[in-house]
Parts: C-alpha cells; structure tokens; sequence
C-alpha cells in the first residue's frame, strides 16, 4: 500500500480516465489535432454526450473558443436532436450574460460540433468566495445573472440546469461579469422538439438534482419557467450563505425519492439565519468557509422573503417568472419594499420597526399594557361570574370581582383610545397592527359578554379605520351595528346610529352599490317608527345623495338631493344636519352638472354659517365645494383667485397649526394646474411641500400633542402633486423621484390608503416619462400592497386594468388577454362588481379590445371562451 505510484492513482481513477478518453478523442477528432479552422488545445470538461475544448481558432481570425463536440458514438437521434437544440438556443440568444455562438459545423467523421465564446472565469459561487465580495456585490451580480436567463426565456427556452458550474464570473475592466454557458438540457417552450419527459432511465433524471426544482426532480413533463426560478433561488442562496437550502439534509447521493421527500416536509433555513449559524461555527472544518462569509454577516431580511420565494415548493406560489424575481431584486436594490412577501401586517411592520425604533419601544409598552388589560379584565370577568354561580353566600366576593373586571375593562378601553390618539397622530400603525392580528376572531368569542363585545368591534374597527385598513374595518363596524341591535334591539337609537356609521363608511369605501337599498330599508323603517323627516332621518336621506354621487348617477344623485332639500323647508332641524345635508347636495348637483343650483345652495350654507355659532369653522369646506363647481364650469382664474386671497389671508393670521395654509397651498396648485399653468402649479406646490418639510414629524416632535397629526398626510399629498405637475411639464426624472418619496413616506406612515395614492402617482410619473415596464411593476406593486387589501372593488380594479392598458400599448397582446381574463373572473368573484352593470361593461369593453389586438397576432384563432361573455354584456348595455 506504501507504492507511490498507488498513492498518485488512489482516489483519482475517474479523472484520470476522463484523461486518457480526452486525449484519444483529441487523437481522432480531426485531422493532426484540428476540427475544421480549430486546433485542439486542453479538454475544459465532459458532459453526458459530449466533451468541450479550449481550441485555438487559427482563421478568418485567430482568438480562443470553448468548442463543443459530441462523443463517438452518441449520433442516435435523440441525442442529434438534443445537441441541435441547444446549438439552436444559443444562436437565437444575444446578451451579454450568456456566452454568445461563433460557429458550428462536422467533424471529418460526421459528429457536429459547434464554437463559443470562452469564457476565462471561475464558476458563480468560487468567484464570490475567492473574492471575498460583499452581499451587496453579490446581489448585484445575482441581478445580472437573472438578466441573462430572462432573455433566454423571452427567446422561448427554458435553461434547466442552472448551477454554479454553468454560470462563470470573468472580469472586464475589472467588473464582474457573469456568463452563462450550458444549454446542453434546455428545453423549448413551444413548437420545439425535445418535449419528453426528463427520465433517460427509470429513477434517474437529466440535470442537477440538488439544483432541481420538486417538479423537475419528479419527472414532470409540464415544465416552465417556474423550474428555472426555482434554480436561481438555490443559487442565490448558496452564493449568500456558502451552502445549498437544504445542506444539512440533501447529499449528492441522496435518492431522487429521499430528496422529494426532504422538499416536501422540510423548509429551509433562512439565508441571514443560515450566515448567522455558519460564522459562529468553531470548528476547524469551517474555518475557510468563515473567512469567505464574514462579508456576507447582516443580510437584510427582505433577501430571505425574495430567495424564499423562489424556492417555494408549489410552483404557484413561486415568482411567475424571473422578470417579476428580477423586478424585485431591483425593488431591494433601490431601498423599495418588496414584493416577495405578501403584505402582510407582521411584514410591515417589520419595515416600520427598523425605521422607527424609539417610537416602537414606545408601542411596545403600550402593546403590553392592552394585552394585560384585555387578560385581566377577560380573567376577572370570567371569575366573577364563576363566583355568582357557585352560591349566594359569594355574592359579595363576586360583585368585588365584578367592580374589578370591569375597573380592568375601562382601563383596556382607555388604553385603546389613547392608542388610538396615536395613530391618528401618525404614531406605531404598524406595531398596532400586529397586536390586532385576528382580532375579530378573539372578539367573536366574547359572546358570553355581549356589551364588552360590542364595545370592542368599535374600538378596532375604529383603529383599522385610522390606519386605512378599511378592508379590515368595515367587517367590525358592521359587527358593532349587529351586536348593537341584539343587545337593544335593532330598533334602538343606539343601534340606528351605528347602522347609519356602518352605511356611511360602506358609501365611503366599501361596497357602495350596495348601499342605496340598505339606505332606503332604514328610511322606511324610521317612516314606520314614526321618525320620519326627524334630524335622524334627514341624515340618513343624505346618505342616499352621497351614495348616487359616489356610484357616478348623476339624475339619481340629482333627483335625491332635491327631494332632501325641499323636504327640509320649514321644519325646525338642528343646524348641523341643515348645513351637512346641504353641503352632500352641492356635490350631486354638481355632478348632476346643475351648477346654478349648486351655487345657490353653497351660498345658502355659507349665510348659514355666518348666523349659526354651532356650524362655525367649515367655511372653507363649504368654500371648496364652491370652487370645484367653479373648476367644472371653467372659471379657473375665479377658482384661483378665491384660493389666492385665502392663502394671503392665512399666512397673514399666522398660528399654531400650519395644516390650513397647507390645504390651500395645494388646492391652488390644483387650480392652477386646472387652468394649464403648470408652473404656477408646480411653485405652489414646492411651497407646500417645503412648509410641511419644515414641520414634519420627528421621533421628537411625534412626542407633542394634536397639531402634527395630519403633517405626514400632508407630505405626502404634497410629493404627490408635484409628481403630477412636473409629469405634465415633462420633468420626469422629478417627477418620479417625488413619487418615490411620497410612497416612502406613506409606507413609513403604514396607511393602505396612502401607499395605494402614493403609488398610482408613481405609475402615472413612469407612464408619462415612457417606462411603461417600471409602470407596470408599480401597479402590481400597488395590487400587492394596497389594491387587493381595499374594501371597495373599484380599487383592486384600477391596478389590473391600467396593467392591462399597458400591455396593449406595448405590443404584448397575449399578456394583456391574460390579464383581461383575470380581472374578469375577479369582477365575478364580486357580488358588487357584478351588480354594477355601467362597471362590468367597462371591464367587458376593455377584454373586447385586448381580444381584437391578439386575432391579430393569432388570426383564425377563436380566443378565451371569456370573449363570448364579454359581447354578450356589451350588447345587454
């Protein structure tokens, strides 16, 4: 055993015969060592049907190729057939992270052959770890990696064997440069040959198993891009952390079956936890692999929602594909949240934490304190009556008790409204969020105390009102009206006016066509109780006029309004409900374009508030419905220059509270860029955002009370508007900054609402600057974020279809076909949607017009079975 020729040869048989083949091939490929114009020069590597040579090209230019020659003996024609295919991949492929095809040809014997770029680096994640590169570096690199594999399935080929060894780092100019180099088992996606499943023999299967996507490890014959996401998520994994997901549990000869089995229970680690783990490690055997991931310590969580996404194990759950991986890399990249995972309240406010940390730990004391409240006072309540039960000669102890649980319940309830103070101030949404998780599903349970139930629905559903959790809110305001009316009776003013909150807030946000017959149901009943034409019953009656103006009727808005209105002369109402149902009438009249009439009935509420000491301070509210009837009629100059004298009036007055001088900064802006002066708009607006940039919270000022509440609203309304004005003039570089500001704020803000705002101007800012991708990205973005969370059907509808409308003016007909049916089938899910006729035709019209742009592109081709339905409601309206 001491021969040291032994001891040279002992371990190293497969290499060295891999050798002695190579150097025989190299012996008969061709002619004293040439294939056609290229000289033989080292054999780089073997693959299961053929062998890859550096060789030296000798003419029309002489230069280094990677030259890809199959095996003797392999020309049967599936393997012919695979060869062609990826020589036909690679020629159709022009990029710069994929190595490009010089030429291809025979062998003297017959076998083909085909030249490529040589690519002189080291595989993907040896480069990192030799090069001790940062995670930042690393992500950039994984960045254009991805780049290189989207255009490959752009050109319809699916890679299927993406690893490290396939994708090799050279430097130019001293960057990095990544290159992908096998398509040796690519698949084509349509009407290309080599559709078969990927077995050559049972239980063995073609590529890198321990790179494979569940799907392709078991055999599937449906693969698609989704297989290629997958690959990229374990290399974007073991290039972060050293190691492959599942290193501790997968070997190389682990059994295809055993492995399925470890994807299917198991989950992997996350990268920034698996880094943590692998630095602290003492042992010898790690002491390299530390020294490479000490650059890499720190990785942000949104890496680990990206790369998990990627690796998930149900494809549908996977990016659909490596564009959207890709978009959201760049999202990281440029400090955006991602889409990766879902918008969910504990993701949120995690973002929200690391940005506000004092303010959490202030949330954190609070949290603390409302989830011992609402234990003890849940506890106490139980024991309480625990001890009525057990006998009289307890009552004592147990009306002790009571007093106690309900001491323990006022101090909850107390506790949520000073929370509540908080978030309207702009104060730790996001840390509220977390402690509301479920909590409709806690409060159902409280049946056995109907009243602190019904107190609650209202607190939290009041708190989800302030965050812009509408979604989430109306359902517990509806509950608090239900709980109501069966503790008191559904007739009860207390349960008719949270009937009339409930009504309200649906007209606001919710599924407002549903709310003219629930309006009218509680007229007819307060008719039938003898309240009819009782302030309460005016307020409801104006409810109905809000309803038609929001649900755009105009002549049933119209027709409302004036029944209301000549209902109320003579009677002796409460000055609020007179002023209030006439300022709901100038909206419908104006919609109802009645302006004369719109303008008589401001005038009447202005006399109003100069006579009634209750109504004081809602002039400008009244003044501005005034001036959008002025807008609507094209009285521009008139608009602005009541808005004018308001802000030299006001900055003149001075005070405390900066918020009006704001307001009517920006209303101006509006009206001047109503009457086409953008650059009066676009000063006035700059003013405003500079004003409340001044007197924005801090971590310090949030610490101060009541007039900073709405300042970061109004930063973003600000940002907002300047985004819109300077799109108009055409500065768009502006334009799209301010609107990424605005989303930023918003998103620190935590209200849904706002993100949803913030965000569509962001996609307007993109559209007009010609980047309808970016566009397209910020819609769904804004889906995922804030459209899908909205309780109103018309606002997930808005992000759907401006993607789709993007798509069609890109050219891309099939997609936008796609999404056209998508949101069709979303419009059926909903009762509303379905039920609002002028809507569903809108919807119809749209897949009407992505259908006409695809029998274009597919003439003969009859389309989704949708189209019918489509024609069908466009011809009912």
């Amino acid at each position: 055993m001491s021969n040291p020729h032994y001891n040279l040869i002992a371990g190293n048989e497969r290499d060295i015969l891999a050798q002695m083949i190579a150097d025989e091939e190299m012996q008969e490929a061709g002619v004293d060592g040439f294939i056609g114009p290229y000289r033989l020069v080292e054999c780089l590597g073997e693959g299961g049907f053929g062998f890859v040579w550096r060789a030296e090209q000798t003419e029309p230019v002489r230069r280094d190729v990677a030259l890809k020659v199959l095996k003797r003996g392999m020309d049967t024609a599936q393997v012919l057939a695979r060869f062609s295919l990826e020589q036909q991949a690679l020629a159709s492929m022009e990029h710069p992270h994929i190595a490009a095809l010089l030429d291809a040809g025979v062998t003297h014997d017959g076998r083909p052959y085909f030249a490529m770029e040589l690519v002189r680096g080291k595989a993907l994640t040896d480069y990192c770890q030799d090069k001790a590169l940062p995670w930042q570096d690393r992500v950039a690199l994984f960045r254009d990696v991805c780049g290189g594999v989207q255009h490959a399935h752009q050109k319809g080929m699916i890679h299927r064997d993406l690893k490290p060894s396939n994708i090799l780092v050279a430097e130019v100019d001293g960057k990095p440069v990544p290159k992908i180099i096998d398509f040796g088992i690519a698949k084509a996606m349509t009407g290309m040959p080599m559709q078969e499943a990927f077995f050559t023999r049972v239980g063995h299967v073609m590529g890198t198993p321990l790179y494979m996507s569940p799907e392709q490890l078991a055999g599937s014959k449906d693969i698609d891009i989704r297989s290629d996401v997958y690959a990229l998520g374990v290399l974007f994994y073991e290039m972060l952390t050293g190691s492959l997901p599942y290193h501790s549990l997968v070997k190389e000869t682990t059994s295809v079956t055993e492995m399925l089995r470890i994807l299917n229970d198991e989950r992997p680690v996350r990268p920034s936890v698996k880094v943590t783990e692998t630095v602290k490690m003492t042992a010898v055997r790690e002491a390299m692999q530390q020294k490479a991931l000490k650059h890499v310590t720190g990785i942000p969580v949104d890496l680990d929602w990206i790369i998990l996404k990627a690796l998930e194990n149900e494809r549908d759950r996977r990016y659909d594909s490596v564009a959207l991986l890709m978009a959201d890399v760049e999202h990281f990249l440029r400090d955006e949240p991602v889409l990766a995972r879902p918008p969910s309240l504990s993701y949120l406010a995690g973002r929200w934490i690391k940005r506000n940390r004092l303010v959490f730990a202030a949330a954190c004391v609070c949290l603390c304190a409302i989830c011992g409240g609402a234990a003890v006072a849940l506890w106490q309540a139980h024991e309480a009556r625990l001890a009525q039960r057990v006998a009289e000669t307890e009552s004592a102890r147990a009306q002790q008790e009571s007093a106690r649980a309900q001491q323990a319940v006022g101090f909850l309830t107390a506790m949520l409204d000073r929370v509540a103070t908080e978030i309207f101030n702009g104060r730790n949404p996001e840390a509220m969020k977390l402690a509301l998780e479920n909590s409709q599903q806690t409060i159902d349970e409280l049946s056995h105390d109907p009243a602190l139930q019904a107190e609650l629905y209202r607190r939290v559903g009041w708190l989800y009102e302030a965050m812009g959790e509408r979604k989430l809110a109306l359902p517990l305001i509806q509950a608090h009206m239900k709980a109501l009316g069966k503790i008191h009776g559904r007739d009860s003013q207390i349960a008719l006016d949270a009937e009339l909150a409930f009504l309200t807030k649906t007209i606001d946000h919710g599924a407002r066509s549903s709310a003219p017959p629930l309006v009218e149901d509680l007229l007819k009943r307060l008719t039938e109780q003898g309240k009819g034409r009782s302030g309460f019953w005016f307020m409801t009656k104006r409810q109905l006029v809000r309803a038609w103006t929001k649900l755009e009727q105009p002549v049933k808005a119209s027709k409302a309004a004036r029944e209301v209105l000549e209902e109320m002369k003579g009677l002796d109402l409460p000055a609020t409900t007179v002023f209030s149902v006439r300022a709901s009438c100038i909206d419908a009249l104006r919609e109802a374009k009645e302006y004369d009439m719109a303008e008589r009935v401001a005038a009447d509420a202005l006399e109003m508030l100069r006579d009634e000491p209750t109504i004081k301070g809602r002039h400008e509210w009244v003044e501005d419905k005034l001036i959008e009837v002025m807008r609507d009629r094209g009285h521009f100059q008139k608009a602005m220059d009541v808005l004018a004298a308001r802000v030299e009036r006001l900055k003149i007055q001075g005070g405390d509270d900066p918020r009006p001088l704001i307001t009517a900064l920006l209303a101006l802006g509006v009206a001047a860029s109503n009457a086409g002066k953008v650059d009066a708009a676009i000063q006035h607006a700059s003013e405003a955002h500079a004003t409340v940039s001044q007197l924005a919270p801090t971590a310090e000022a949030l610490k101060t009370p009541g007039s900073l509440q709405t300042l970061r609203d109004a930063q973003v309304d600000a940002l907002c508007d300047l985004a819109s004005y300077e799109s108009r003039a055409k500065k768009h570089v502006e334009a799209i900054a301010h609107a990424r500001e605005a989303y930023r704020i918003a998103d620190e803000l935590g209200n849904v609402t706002r993100m949803g705002e913030s965000l569509q101007r962001l996609a307007d800012a993109q559209t007009q600057a010609g980047d309808l991708d970016g566009a397209f990205e910020t819609y769904q973005l804004s889906s995922e974020r804030s459209g899908r969370r909205g309780a109103n059907y018309l606002r997930w509808h808005e992000d759907l279809q401006s993607m789709c409308e993007i798509r069609l003016k890109q050219g891309r007909a099939e997609e936008a076909l796609k999404l056209a049916v998508e949101l069709w089938h979303k419009e059926m899910e909903s009762k509303e949607a379905r039920a609002d006729k002028g809507h569903l035709s809108g919807v119809a019209r749209l897949g009407l017009n992505c259908h006409q742009a695809w029998v274009k592109k597919h003439p003969g081709e009859t389309g989704p079975a949708e189209v019918e339905e489509w024609r069908e409601v466009v011809k009912r309206r």
